[in-house]
């Protein structure tokens, strides 16, 4: 894509861009793809922004599918008789909701499937986005749209991230729904089994 935005056929210079590795289809099958998100244009070397010409690149929309995981609290349904019970869209039926069950055994196993090994990023940044510059990059891009600087962001909790990217509340009551769940204790982890035999 770096290549295709700096043929000068196209764009000519540097683009952004974000890719997120998605490994799951809707019924939690390993379903290996990516999803790209790329600037609407490209910042040259003089500092100028060059646009994209209109609806060149992917719409803003794909934002909301790009940041999804592979099953979010919404989905589940429950856990009885060794089965685990899950909503999921059918693609070949128009994306009609439809549920699924699994033996609480299969559903770990394909749950499993989506964990990355150690050191494989699921999301990667290259071009004017890439970490090694990005600060410099996206600056002179501001100065390119005569765009404002973004005020810093405040930090955000665990529990107000976790929040935001699942679509609902972790520390909602899982029993009844509402209210909300406080810690009232935390217990020590347990030995590690050469210290008790010690």
């Amino acid at each position: 894509m770096q290549r295709f935005g700096r043929d000068s056929k196209w764009l000519g210079d540097e683009i952004g861009i974000t890719i997120v590795l998605h490994t799951w289809g809707q019924n939690l099958s390993q379903h290996l793809h990516v999803h790209c998100v790329v600037s609407g244009g490209a910042l040259a070397p003089d500092g100028r922004w060059i646009p994209a010409k209109r609806g060149f690149f992917f719409p803003v929309r794909a934002l909301s599918v790009v940041f999804r995981i592979a099953i979010g609290n919404e989905r589940p349904l429950g856990c009885e008789n060794g089965e685990v019970r899950f909503r999921y869209q059918h693609y070949a039926h128009a994306n009609k909701t439809k549920v699924m069950r699994l033996a609480i055994e299969e559903f770990i196993r394909r749950f499993l499937l989506h964990m990355l090994p150690k050191g494989l990023m699921r999301i990667g940044h290259y071009g004017l986005l890439a970490n090694r510059h990005r600060t410099e990059h996206l600056a002179a891009c501001r100065v390119a749209l005569d765009a404002p600087t973004p005020a810093p962001a405040e930090p955000e909790t665990v529990e107000a991230f976790l929040s935001r990217v699942l679509g609902a509340a972790v520390n909602r009551c899982p029993h009844y729904g509402q209210g909300s769940c406080a810690r009232s204790e935390r217990c020590p982890p347990p030995a590690h089994p050469s210290a008790m035999a010690a």
